[in-house]
């Protein structure tokens, strides 16, 4: 079921766009399905999809910041 549902959620998703992909397993399975899009522009906060998945060259991939909690 979810990579049914990952596979119709990338096919939203045209060349040339910026997206936005959040963490979780469901996120990672369309960020899987977006390999062969190109010049997509993905802004993520899931170090697993920036560093892992191989996306087309064209493919700009933003990683969001923040600050690290003191313990």
């Amino acid at each position: 079921m979810k990579n049914a549902e990952s596979k119709a959620a990338a096919d939203l998703v045209e060349n040339g766009d910026s997206i936005i992909l959040d963490s979780g397993s469901t996120t990672i399975e369309i960020a899987k399905q977006l390999v062969n899009h190109t010049k997509l522009t993905i802004i993520t906060n899931d170090l697993y999809i920036a560093s892992t998945v191989a996306f087309h060259p064209s493919t700009q991939v933003m990683v969001t910041g923040g600050m690290k909690r003191k313990t």
